[in-house]
């Protein structure tokens, strides 16, 4: 760093334009060029792209935003997993029920559950398309939900207390695809996560 006299404003603007900075190699974020490791993945600075090590890859995988894992899972597991096993459950298990789900619907489920997983792993393994995906299949999925219970709500066949109860996780599954797609797209550290793997 360069020793500079003068006003206060000269001096911080000039020794922020002299300060250097490295770039990852991995994942192309900028640090302090007093850090050992990227701040972003995890990465050691001194090691080369060809020494990357597997407890390094292993820094870079965990090394995402949790936000960015908590949206992947639960689009994943919410959205994808549980109404596979569900809807597989109704139409083959035990006792199988058909009728409850026709073919056509149960197609479109079976799509639906499986794009939600592939997109959450999209997200995970830092694809911009897929946080895009992910929002997108979180708006159908819970949109769906939220849908089957307004309609529960008004049919009039079940109680006042059960009324109740569709209208809450109605309003829930209103809240559930908003909060993840505020964060995916307008959240720094998700934006941040995204923005390097496109560079």
């Amino acid at each position: 760093m360069l020793d500079i006299f003068g006003p206060a404003w000269l001096r911080s603007s000039l020794a922020a334009a002299t300060s250097v900075m490295q770039k990852c190699f991995y994942c192309g974020q900028e640090n302090d060029e007093k850090a050992l490791k990227c701040f972003a993945c995890g990465t050691p600075f001194e090691a080369s792209p060809s020494e990357v090590s597997p407890q390094s890859s292993k820094a870079q995988w965990l090394g995402r935003p949790k936000g960015v894992w908590i949206a992947s899972v639960w689009v994943g597991v919410f959205a994808g997993l549980w109404p596979l096993v569900v809807g597989y459950i109704i139409r083959f298990g035990p006792t199988p029920s058909p009728d409850l789900i026709p073919t056509p619907q149960f197609v479109l489920f079976t799509l639906l559950a499986l794009t939600s997983i592939g997109l959450a792993a999209g997200a995970l393994l830092q694809q911009s398309w897929a946080r895009y995906g992910l929002v997108v299949a979180a708006l159908v999925h819970w949109g769906g939900v939220a849908w089957n219970n307004y309609v529960l709500a008004t049919d009039g066949e079940f109680g006042n207390d059960m009324a109740v109860r569709f209208w809450v996780q109605a309003a829930k599954s209103t809240v559930t695809p908003a909060v993840i797609g505020w964060y995916l797209i307008f959240g720094k550290s998700a934006r941040e996560f995204f923005s390097h793997r496109a560079q």
